[in-house]
């Protein structure tokens, strides 16, 4: 009984580990953004600070798809996701804060401000 509830409990773990897999997706822009506004989608451990390269949306979206995005960099974002440098760095690359997000300070930047600033270029590539 108890060795019953232990492959149980494995494969629900498994199941949980595919369900969240497949939640994430494949390597786009609209996927990240989803996955910044839900951090149970995140990889375990993966923290927050927007000026840390490996805890912004750079280093999430390495975290989530290495093999696409090699380094946790606005050069690395710009080829994988078919976007111009300079929106990269705009967006994941902290240029302009200010005009950007609207705060001088990083630690002020959440991932849902970097997912709206991902969704309004979407919407302008449309």
């Amino acid at each position: 009984m108890r060795a019953e509830r232990s492959i149980t409990a494995e494969r629900s773990i498994e199941t949980a580990e595919a369900e969240r897999l497949f939640a994430i997706g494949e390597p786009s822009l609209k996927n990240l953004s989803h996955i910044l506004r839900h951090r149970e989608l995140w990889p375990k451990g993966q923290g927050w600070d927007y000026s840390n390269c490996v805890d912004c949306a750079m280093g999430l979206a390495h975290a989530l798809w290495n093999e696409v995005i090699e380094y946790p960099g606005s050069h690395a974002m710009a080829g994988a996701f078919g976007m111009p440098q300079s929106v990269a760095c705009r967006i994941f690359g902290g240029n302009e804060p200010l005009k950007t997000y609207g705060t001088a300070y990083y630690h002020n930047i959440t991932p849902e401000m970097v997912a709206e600033k991902i969704d309004e270029y979407l919407a302008g590539v449309k």
